[in-house]
């Protein structure tokens, strides 16, 4: 955690915001958002802001939130919208059969809570159809909170590793395809 109560840099960073957005700042409100942005280091929350003078339209100071939205690469619903093409994209190419591993470790959270990567594939086209929203929403509330509150496992497990773990067999033959990040197997390309 960072203290960012008395950061120069921060206390600059929301005079700036203040000021773009014909706002007043105050040492209450500075220290609400150092507390909101406890989790950032400060040149994430520089990044943020002048992102935020740079696009954003609305006359309102931004609130924590949306400060978080861009400490965490953009707006949750776009990111919701590409974790869902890479998602959909591995589930068509990788299948149900084997294992699978994303760098982006919001899907990997968001598989596991909906029942695991060999359900997930298994869905008939009209019950996707519902998941598929279920996946955006959830992936959109845990992009927002801290990694470290999110249950990541290490990969999603296919059937033939599934079944052959249930046996007690380790198949050294079979391996974890990775999606979206450099890893020493094969990197699938979801792009």
């Amino acid at each position: 955690m960072f203290d960012h109560t008395s950061d120069e840099r921060f206390i600059f960073v929301m005079t700036a915001l203040a000021e773009t957005y014909g706002q007043e700042t105050n040492p209450f409100k500075e220290k609400v958002y150092a507390q909101a942005l406890a989790d950032a280091p400060i040149e994430a929350i520089e990044q943020a802001a002048w992102e935020l003078i740079r696009t954003r339209t609305l006359a309102s100071f931004p609130k924590p939130g949306e400060i978080r939205e861009y400490l965490n690469g953009g707006k949750a619903e776009d990111k919701a919208v590409l974790a869902l093409d890479r998602l959909e994209r591995a589930m068509s190419s990788v299948g149900k059969y084997r294992s699978v591993a994303f760098a982006d470790t919001t899907i990997m959270a968001v598989v596991h809570s909906m029942g695991g990567w060999v359900k997930l594939c298994s869905m008939e086209a009209a019950e996707w159809k519902w998941s598929r929203k279920d996946f955006e929403k959830i992936y959109r509330a845990y992009s927002q909170q801290p990694v470290a509150q999110l249950q990541i496992p290490e990969h999603l497990a296919g059937i033939a590793e599934r079944d052959n773990s249930a046996r007690g067999l380790k198949d050294k033959s079979e391996e974890i395809i990775f999606i979206g990040g450099p890893r020493n197997v094969p990197l699938l390309s979801a792009s």
